[in-house]
């Protein structure tokens, strides 16, 4: 610990234990079905009261390493909304949002207090669009089919005390297939709008890293059932 620089800022006991997280956790909602069950449509809330919760920790100034350490208290509420419509067998559209308000309730340490600050890690909205079509053709004695859909997440805080954060990012993707009782071929593609975005962040001696996410990607997928 000396060598590391960490005996300045922890104890060993701080280092290496850590209590058991206890949470309370509440939940409900709904499900429901429109206009003969071709809309869908689930709602839910809930609430999370956690004490103790297990959370790591970069340590402070030129050294490296991570430390698991207890918040005091926090808490998370949110909502999630999702909605299914298919008007007929070739073609649906799902779509759902979700929100989390996850913050420290009582948390502190020897570097500040961190109540009523963003839990790090948790984004604050999360989002999923997507459409599918069946063409109403046969090739190669398969249906093609195409879809398209965009999934989206942020507000991301990286640390405790909230000062870096990845902001709200959506990607979008898509796909073409040709679907057979036997076989499949899909061509798809990922982040086309070739996206920059951040999907990790840490400290280490003293410098700050992020990780990037992954930029335009495509792919083929081939499937043969014997």
């Amino acid at each position: 610990m000396q060598f590391m620089g960490l005996s300045m800022n922890y104890s060993l006991e701080d280092i290496v234990s850590y209590k058991p997280e206890k949470s309370w956790n509440f939940e409900g909602g709904v499900k429901t079905e429109w206009f003969g069950g071709r809309l869908g449509v689930d709602a839910v809330g809930f609430v999370i009261l956690c004490r103790d919760q297990q959370l790591t920790m970069f340590p402070p100034g030129t050294v490296t390493g991570r430390i698991m350490t207890n918040a005091g208290r926090t808490t998370s509420r949110g909502a999630e909304l999702s909605a299914t419509y298919t008007p007929d067998d070739r073609f649906s559209l799902r779509l759902s949002y979700g929100y989390t308000k996850a913050t420290f309730t009582r948390f502190s340490d020897n570097r500040g207090d961190y109540a009523g600050r963003r839990l790090p890690y948790a984004p604050a909205n999360t989002l999923f669009a997507g459409a599918s079509y069946r063409l109403p053709v046969t090739l190669l004695g398969a249906t093609p089919s195409v879809s398209i859909d965009c999934r989206g997440a942020g507000n991301i805080y990286w640390d405790e005390s909230n000062s870096s954060s990845q902001r709200f990012y959506a990607l979008l993707g898509a796909s073409l297939a040709l679907e057979h009782k036997d076989w499949s071929v899909r061509v798809s593609g990922v982040n086309l709008t070739d996206t920059r975005y951040s999907t990790f962040h840490f400290v280490s001696i003293g410098n700050t890293f992020y990780q990037q996410g992954k930029p335009r990607r495509f792919s083929i997928t081939l499937r043969y059932s014997l």
